[in-house]
């Protein structure tokens, strides 16, 4: 998602290096327009579903912090922990979905 390791953007920021890799809501879904594209054909009436997390992590700038300053990312891509704390909601309301189609 970030051409640069997150944790190492904003240690430069402590630093006085502007991290400007900075996106929203909209780039991010830019980003992986065609990701979900070539993914929702892969979708035919079984029980395979993909969900966007744009929104939860993009609000419209995308987060890279939460709220108590823990970094969210591990690296360019991959989340923390903290990071996948924000997935929990989504995470419960994909299994109830899941379980409704069942």
């Amino acid at each position: 998602m970030y051409p640069i390791s997150v944790p190492l953007g904003l240690y430069n920021e402590l630093e006085g290096v502007e991290f400007s890799y900075r996106m929203d809501l909209d780039a991010y879904n830019s980003y992986y327009c065609e990701v979900y594209q070539a993914t929702d054909e892969l979708s035919d009436g079984t029980l395979y579903s993909q969900t966007n997390i744009g929104s939860l992590f993009c609000d419209p700038t995308c987060m890279m912090k939460d709220d108590t300053g823990r970094i969210l990312y591990f690296d360019a891509h991959h989340l923390t922990l903290s990071g996948a704390r924000h997935l929990e909601p989504v995470i419960y309301e994909v299994i109830h979905e899941f379980e409704l189609r069942a």
